[in-house]
């Protein structure tokens, strides 16, 4: 069931990093996150998007695996009413 939330993108991005932390730290991958210095406020469904970002950042440490430098980096922005993520 899909339930419509307002919520803070910000926060969803800081706790699904806090979620990864460990195993990062752990694989030796450097996490940086761009932090876009004001808050950017989505409706829609909260839990499908923390999963959606959960896996990028998951698929993401993966595709790190083997190099000399692990490094994953995450920036929010906002254009034309969209919250762009890279």
């Amino acid at each position: 069931d899909l339930q419509f939330t307002k919520f803070s993108v910000n926060e969803l991005i800081d706790e699904t990093i806090s979620m990864l932390f460990e195993i990062y730290k752990r694989e030796e991958v450097h996490l940086n996150y761009k932090d876009p210095g004001q808050e950017y406020l989505l409706y829609g469904n909260r839990g499908r998007l923390q999963q959606v970002l959960f896996n990028l950042l998951s698929n993401a440490r993966d595709a790190t695996e083997g190099k000399h430098v692990r490094n994953v980096t995450i920036e929010a922005g906002f254009s034309s009413r969209q919250v762009i993520l890279k």
